[in-house]
């Protein structure tokens, strides 16, 4: 699946990881990044900037808890 209009943001579960190109995406914001896996947030930031254009993600933990 390629999207091919001009958004401006996609809002999106892990699924996006799979199948979908998205060309022009320079910036990817991972909320709760905290529960998911190194592979889906290796996966996720891999879809960033696939066209050579400069791509930022960015990280947002919404809780660690260090009393484990």
């Amino acid at each position: 699946m390629t999207l091919e209009k001009k958004e401006s943001v996609l809002i999106s579960t892990t699924v996006v990881e799979v199948g979908i190109s998205l060309p022009r995406l320079t910036t990817v914001v991972i909320v709760g990044a905290e529960r998911l896996g190194l592979s889906t947030l290796h996966q996720l930031r891999g879809r960033v900037s696939r066209t050579g254009l400069r791509g930022t993600v960015f990280y947002i933990l919404i809780k660690i808890d260090l009393s484990v």
